[in-house]
C-alpha cells in the first residue's frame, strides 16, 4: 500500500479518463468503511493493515503540501477517525476484566466462608431453614408466622445475642 500514492500522484491521465478528486476521495472512503466492517467482524489482522494504511494516508496528505486538484476540498478527504483495533482491544480488556472480577468475587467469598464466623453463622441458618423445610408438620406455626409475630416473639424473649464489642459502659 505504501507504493499506491506515489505511483498515483505522479501518473499522467488522458482527458478523458481524468475524473474529480472527490471521485477518487469517494472510492477510497468506501472501501475503507468496507474494510472496516469486515475488521469489526473478527479480523485482526486486516485491522493492522488498516491502522498502518490509516498512518500511512494521513502522514502522505500532511506531508503533500500543494493541493493541485483541490482535493482537500472534498466531503470525504480524510478517513474516519474509528479505530477498530483500539475498539476490539477494549472489548477484549472489559471481558477479560469482568471474568477475573467475577472469579475474584468467587474466591474470596470461598474464603470468607472457609476462614471467618461469617461460615459457621451462615451454616447454622442454613440448617435451620432445612429443617424447617423437612419437617412442616412440627414448625407449622413458625413457618406460618407473620413479621407482626416475630416482632412481638422478639420482644417476649428475654436473651438478646449481642457482640461482646457492641456492648460499652458509659
Amino acid at each position: 500500500m505504501k507504493n499506491i500514492d506515489p505511483e498515483i500522484l505522479n501518473q499522467d491521465y488522458s482527458e478523458k479518463d481524468k475524473k474529480p478528486c472527490s471521485y477518487y476521495t469517494d472510492n477510497c472512503y468506501k472501501s475503507y468503511k468496507t474494510a472496516l466492517d469486515r475488521c469489526l467482524n473478527g479480523h485482526k489482522e486486516l485491522c493492522k493493515e488498516l491502522k498502518y494504511f490509516k498512518k500511512s494516508y494521513n502522514f502522505s496528505i500532511e506531508q503533500d503540501i500543494q493541493d493541485v486538484n483541490n482535493c482537500k476540498t472534498a466531503t470525504n478527504f480524510r478517513l474516519p477517525e474509528q479505530d477498530p483495533v483500539l475498539e476490539i482491544e477494549k472489548k477484549e480488556a472489559m471481558r477479560i476484566q469482568n471474568l477475573t472480577s467475577f472469579l475474584m468475587l468467587i474466591l474470596t467469598f470461598s474464603l470468607i466462608y472457609k476462614f471467618t464466623p461469617f461460615g459457621p453463622f451462615l451454616q447454622e441458618k442454613i440448617k435451620k431453614v432445612k429443617n424447617m423445610w423437612k419437617s412442616p408438620k412440627k414448625n407449622k406455626e413458625k413457618m406460618l408466622s407473620s413479621s407482626m409475630d416475630i416482632e412481638n416473639s422478639i420482644s417476649d424473649n428475654g436473651k438478646y445475642k449481642l457482640a461482646y464489642n457492641s456492648v460499652t459502659n458509659e
